[in-house]
């Protein structure tokens, strides 16, 4: 399950190009799970990601989760955003994050990663199909850069962006909304930070509230996960990506962004 905060900028941007959301929705799985208001509840991880598959090629956006994520707010991702942002320094936000994202969703896993020239967050999407998750691993690397923007009131820069999927078009939104060289069909989905950004304050840090919700986000983590089919997507996740690359969605007739 996951908090359906991309569900509902999606919804936003279908209305106002009249395409009729409902047939996505229930093509999705979520028909009887999300309100066509769009109003903030928890939904299947692996529908949430369905739907956006869906929602990029309705609107011709193959770019859809990037763009979603660049104008969205951060606050929405709910207790794990206000735990992180509540940390004295960025380094502190993200090993935060990498504990307790599972709240925001459960698919969701985040390491820390030494690297040469800092350190590498890299996502990971447990129990969801690698080809179907593509605008749902940009929207989460793009909303990262977007909580850390807002909670360090800096136009922070990665050192550089790596996701695995194949991209063939709207590679230059993509370079000038994260400041830094991307690169796709890479090994994994990650972003990788220079040692000095990691040390920088937050603007948002509070001591008190940190105190306040850790304890709660613990509990959070800590409850049994009694979902079932992870193992059996994690396997189909493996095999799609290394026996077959999806197809970029048609851009017959681009949005404008940015």
């Amino acid at each position: 399950m996951a908090i359906g905060f991309a569900i509902r900028p999606a919804l936003t941007l279908l209305k106002r190009a009249g395409i009729e959301a409902q047939p996505l929705l229930v093509r999705a799985g979520l028909s009887e799970e999300h309100p066509c208001d769009g109003s903030l509840r928890r939904v299947a991880s692996a529908a949430q990601a369905k739907f956006l598959e869906y929602a990029a090629e309705a609107l011709r956006d193959s770019a859809l989760g990037l763009h979603l994520a660049a104008e969205g707010d951060p606050r929405t991702v709910g207790l794990a955003f206000y735990l992180g942002s509540a940390a004295k320094s960025l380094g502190e936000a993200l090993e935060l994050m990498t504990r307790y994202v599972s709240i925001a969703d459960e698919c969701a896993r985040l390491n820390l990663i030494p690297q040469p020239d800092g350190v590498a967050l890299e996502y990971k999407f447990v129990g969801l199909s690698r080809h179907l998750i593509r605008q749902q691993a940009e929207f989460a690397l793009a909303m990262a850069i977007n909580a850390i923007r807002f909670a360090s009131g800096r136009e922070i820069r990665p050192v550089r962006v790596r996701f695995a999927h194949v991209r063939v078009s709207g590679l230059k939104d993509f370079v000038r909304f994260f400041g830094c060289p991307v690169e796709f069909n890479a090994a994994s989905d990650h972003l990788t930070f220079s040692r000095e950004t990691l040390a920088l304050p937050l603007v948002t840090a509070d001591p008190q509230l940190l105190l306040t919700l850790r304890p709660i986000c613990e509990a959070e983590a800590g409850a049994p996960n009694k979902r079932a089919g992870f193992l059996r997507a994690s396997v189909e996740s493996e095999t799609n990506g290394s026996c077959r690359r999806v197809k970029p969605v048609s851009r017959r007739s681009p949005r404008r962004w940015g």
